[in-house]
C-alpha cells in the first residue's frame, strides 16, 4: 500500500476511518483496526503504527506477559 501520511496516524484507529490515501472505491467500512486496537486493550495489549508514507504500513503489536 501507499503507507499512512504522518498527520493521519493519530486518527487511523478511529471507527469508520479510511483515511486520505484510501482509494474511495476500495470496500471497505474502515472499522477492521479500530476492532483490532479494541481487541489489543481488551488484552491489556498495545497496537499502534508507525510513519512509514511510502514505504507501506508498519504496525506494532506488544502483547503484556502475565
Amino acid at each position: 500500500g501507499p503507507g499512512i501520511p504522518k498527520d493521519q496516524l493519530p486518527f487511523i484507529f478511529e471507527r469508520f476511518s479510511r483515511g486520505a490515501v484510501a482509494e474511495r472505491d476500495t470496500k471497505g467500512f474502515g472499522l477492521g483496526l479500530a476492532i483490532a486496537q479494541k481487541i489489543a486493550i481488551l488484552h491489556h495489549s498495545k497496537l499502534y503504527a508507525a510513519d512509514s508514507l511510502g514505504k507501506g504500513a508498519e504496525f506494532h503489536f506488544e502483547i503484556k506477559n502475565i
